[in-house]
C-alpha cells in the first residue's frame, strides 16, 4: 500500500537516449523486457484499432507485433512494405498461467 505520495514535475526537459539496435531473438528470450530498444523491420501490416495503429513488422528473426497511439490525419497504410526502424519498449503478453507467449513493441512516433 502506498500512503503519503507526492509527485514533482523537475524543470526543464530531455530527450530519450538513444535506443541501443537489438535482434528480435533477444526480446524474445525476455532479457530486454522493458528496455529502451530499437528494431529494424519491414511493415507487413498496419491495423487501426480505436485510439491505436498495430504494426506487424518483419524482421530478420521473426515477427512481432508493434503499437502506438494514432495520429490524426497520418497515412498508416503507407507504411506498409516499408524498411523502418523503430525505437521502443517491448513487454511479455502472457497466458492465464503467467508464460510468456510472446511480445508486444509499444513506441513512440
Amino acid at each position: 500500500m502506498v500512503t503519503n505520495s507526492s509527485i514533482r514535475i523537475l524543470p526543464g526537459t530531455k530527450s530519450l537516449p538513444a535506443a541501443r539496435a537489438i535482434a528480435l531473438a533477444q526480446l524474445l528470450n525476455g532479457s530486454e523486457d522493458g528496455q529502451w530498444v530499437a528494431l529494424r523491420g519491414i511493415v507487413r501490416s498496419v491495423e487501426l484499432d480505436g485510439m491505436h495503429v498495430v504494426l506487424t513488422v518483419a524482421t530478420a528473426d521473426g515477427t512481432i507485433t508493434a503499437a502506438t497511439d494514432k495520429e490524426e490525419g497520418a497515412n498508416y497504410s503507407a507504411l506498409v512494405d516499408s524498411e523502418i526502424v523503430i525505437s521502443g519498449v517491448a513487454a511479455p503478453l502472457v497466458n492465464l498461467r503467467r508464460q510468456m507467449t510472446g511480445h508486444v513493441f509499444y513506441f513512440q512516433e
